[in-house]
């Protein structure tokens, strides 16, 4: 009963962003599309791009769309209680409800990743590619559960939080290939977790195979921070439910 009405909320508080809207949240794989298209039409030209590039580039920009959104949402999450418009309710709650939140976001987003996936000949590797899905959403999960317990303490995480995202996005591998850098800087980038996350996807579509560093690297971080939330952070948000 309780997971029921937290799915119901998570639901309700996506539609409340589109109140005044004919499609309502399907705004959001709407956007997406026209993101692709726009996107795709001017780089591949610009960077000179192959005929791969609108898959290579919706992947990527699909992957990159449900962390940016994550990462600042878990961040408030907690400090800003308006998120389900004041209903007394438990943190892990909350975070909870906004997971489903995001989880609705980055399915509907799938289904347009899809239908580009029709136009191309590719290998797809489902069960890669689940897996991918799966450790994706319980990293992001985890990470946002940390962001959420030190944002609701030290505010200043939040400014510092949304210019790293932006530092992210253009040392990301998302509209752009790895190839095209210099040899001297490959091995920086793949320093940045965001470029094994998105080879996995990637690899997963396109070639139809397994990643394996991506996959370590990607599973080490889960487990890392899972035990970060198991040992410190589920303890603190008990705590601080007082204070929202």
């Amino acid at each position: 009963m309780k997971l029921s009405f937290l799915i119901k909320l998570s639901i309700q508080n996506l539609i409340i962003d589109y109140n005044h809207s004919k499609i309502s949240f399907f705004w959001i794989p709407v956007s997406f599309t026209i993101l692709v298209l726009a996107k795709s039409f001017f780089l591949g030209d610009i960077l000179g791009m192959d005929n791969e590039y609108v898959l290579y580039l919706c992947i990527g920009v699909w992957v990159w769309n449900y962390i940016s959104i994550a990462v600042p949402f878990y961040g408030d999450s907690l400090f800003n209680n308006h998120l389900l418009l004041n209903i007394n309710i438990a943190p892990k709650d909350i975070l909870f409800i906004l997971h489903i939140r995001l989880l609705i976001t980055f399915l509907l987003n799938l289904v347009i990743l899809f239908i580009f996936i029709q136009f191309f000949t590719i290998q797809f590797n489902f069960g890669a590619f689940i897996f991918s899905c799966l450790l994706l959403t319980l990293l992001i999960h985890q990470i946002g559960k940390i962001l959420s317990i030190i944002s609701f303490y030290f505010r200043d995480l939040t400014q510092l939080i949304n210019n790293m995202m932006v530092v992210l996005f253009f040392l990301s591998p998302i509209f752009w290939y790895p190839e095209q850098l210099s040899t001297s800087k490959i091995f920086y980038i793949q320093l940045n977790p965001v470029f094994h996350i998105l080879n996995i996807f990637r690899d997963a579509i396109m070639q139809g195979k397994y990643n394996i560093l991506g996959f370590q690297v990607v599973v080490g971080l889960l487990v890392a921070t899972y035990l970060i939330n198991l040992i410190f952070t589920n303890k603190v948000i008990k705590n601080c439910a007082t204070k929202i």
